[in-house]
C-alpha cells in the first residue's frame, strides 16, 4: 500500500509495506500520525512519528476493514469500522483496545472533540455519542436511513453527518436532535470538514464540492466539474485546502474554495482521504484496487 506526502506542491511516494487498503489519516501534530485500513483477512493500524516519512504497522487477524481513525492528542485516538467495531488507544498506538458500541452496523467515521467526547456515524443512519472515552455508547435518533459516511464537530455541541441520498444532518445540542440542512443539488455525500463554526466544505460523487458561510443554513456549490467521485477534504487554514478522490484526483485550491485547480499525481491510485499538517505538507491515503 502507499502513502503520499506533499511538500511544498512535491510529492513523495512513500511505500508503508504493507497491502491493505488504507481509507483514513489523523494527525494529531505534525510529526505524529496514524492511519487505518483493512481488507477481508485482517485490519491494519499504521502511525508515523517523523511526519509521514515512514511509518510503523500493526495488524489485527480479529477484525477486517477500519474506516475511520481520529486522534484528539497524540497519545489517545479511536478507530472504527466493519460490524460496529471501535477501538481505542491511550498509548499512541502501542495497544488498541476493543471498546461495545452495541451496534454491528458498519461504522465509517469517527470525531472526537477531546478525550472523553466523540461521536461515530455508520449505515442504516446510524450516530452514536460517548461523554466517558467510549466506555458507553448512546445511540442518537437521526431520523434517517441513509448510509452515513463521514461526520466532523466545531466543538461539543455543533456537529454534522453527511452520506448517501443527499443527506447532510446537523446537531446544534450535542445530538440530543438532530435535522436536515437545505441543499443547492441532490448527491452522494463523501465527506465533511469546517475551518470555522460557520464556514465548511463537503465533498461528494460525481465532482461536487459545496461550501457554506453561515454553518450550513446556506450551501453554494463551488466545483462540480470533475466527473469523478471525490472522497474527501481537508483545509489547514481559512484560504488553503485540498480535496482528493478517484481516478488520482488531487485538487487544491488557495483562496477558500473560489477556485480549484487540478495537480497532476505521480501515481495512478484512487485516493481516499487527506489531511494537512500545515499549509505546504500533507498527507493522502489510497485504495490498492
Amino acid at each position: 500500500m502507499i502513502l503520499s506526502k506533499i511538500s511544498i506542491c512535491q510529492y513523495t511516494v512513500i511505500n508503508t509495506g504493507v497491502s491493505e487498503n488504507l481509507y483514513c489519516i489523523s494527525f494529531p501534530s505534525p510529526d505524529t500520525g496514524y492511519a487505518v485500513g483493512g481488507g477481508t483477512n485482517q485490519s491494519v493500524f499504521l502511525k508515523t512519528t517523523n511526519g509521514g516519512n515512514s511509518w510503523s504497522s500493526y495488524t489485527n487477524s480479529n477484525t477486517k476493514w477500519l474506516y475511520g481513525v481520529h486522534f484528539p492528542n497524540n497519545n489517545v485516538g479511536y478507530a472504527c469500522g466493519y460490524s460496529g467495531v471501535m477501538y481505542k488507544t491511550i498509548d499512541g498506538g502501542s495497544n488498541w483496545t476493543q471498546l461495545t458500541t452495541g451496534t454491528t452496523e458498519w461504522i465509517m467515521s469517527v470525531h472526537f472533540v477531546d478525550e472523553n467526547v466523540g461521536y461515530c456515524v455508520g449505515l442504516h443512519g446510524i450516530i452514536l455519542k460517548t461523554t466517558d472515552g467510549g466506555i458507553t455508547w448512546v445511540g442518537q435518533t437521526s431520523n434517517s436511513t441513509s448510509w452515513l459516511l463521514a461526520t466532523f464537530f466545531t466543538n461539543q455541541n455543533t456537529g454534522y453527518a453527511v452520506g448517501d441520498n443527499s443527506t447532510v444532518l446537523k446537531t446544534s445540542n450535542g445530538g440530543n436532535t438532530w435535522y436536515s440542512l437545505p441543499l443547492p443539488l441532490t448527491a452522494i455525500f463523501s465527506d465533511v470538514f469546517f475551518i470555522n463554526d460557520a464556514i465548511g466544505f463537503i465533498t461528494g460523487f460525481s465532482g461536487v464540492i459545496i461550501k457554506t458561510l453561515d454553518g450550513g443554513n446556506n450551501w453554494q456549490i463551488v466545483n462540480n466539474n470533475v466527473p469523478l467521485q471525490l472522497q474527501s477534504v481537508y483545509f489547514s487554514d481559512l484560504n488553503s485546502g485540498y480535496v482528493v478522490g478517484d481516478g488520482s484526483t488531487i485538487l487544491r485550491t488557495i483562496d477558500s474554495g473560489i477556485t480549484w485547480t487540478a495537480e497532476s499525481s505521480p501515481v495512478s491510485i484512487n485516493f481516499n482521504h487527506v489531511v494537512m499538517t500545515s499549509q505546504k505538507i500533507g498527507h493522502f491515503d489510497n485504495l490498492s484496487g
